[in-house]
C-alpha cells in the first residue's frame, strides 16, 4: 500500500525529506490525509528530482555527482522502449 511505501522510504536518509507526513489513513477506502503541497512548475520539479537522484546515488554508492545538469545528462534513444538516462559528465 501507499502508506507502507512511505514508511519504507522514511528509513533512508536520502529519501526521508521527499515523503509527506501521514496524519491519518483509511486502508479500507484508500484515503491518506497528509500535508497540502501546492502545484510546482515543471522546472522546479525537474530540479528537485535531480537533487533526489544525486542524494540516492550518494547514499547507495558513496559517489558524489556534482554536475548532473543540462548538457551533462543525456538519454539513450537507440531503443525507444528502453530509454536510459546517461551521465556524460560526472564532475571532478
Amino acid at each position: 500500500s501507499e502508506v507502507r511505501k512511505i514508511k519504507r522510504l522514511r528509513q533512508f536518509r536520502s529519501t526521508r525529506a521527499a515523503v509527506p507526513p501521514i496524519y491519518s489513513f483509511d486502508s479500507k477506502y484508500g484515503i491518506v490525509v497528509t500535508k497540502f503541497y501546492p502545484q510546482s512548475s515543471e522546472r522546479v520539479l525537474n530540479q528537485e528530482k535531480t537533487f533526489l537522484l544525486i542524494r540516492v546515488i550518494k547514499e547507495l554508492t558513496g559517489v558524489t555527482i556534482d554536475d548532473a545538469w543540462g548538457d551533462n545528462l543525456k538519454a539513450d534513444h537507440s531503443k525507444p522502449a528502453s530509454r536510459k538516462l546517461i551521465f556524460v559528465d560526472l564532475g571532478y
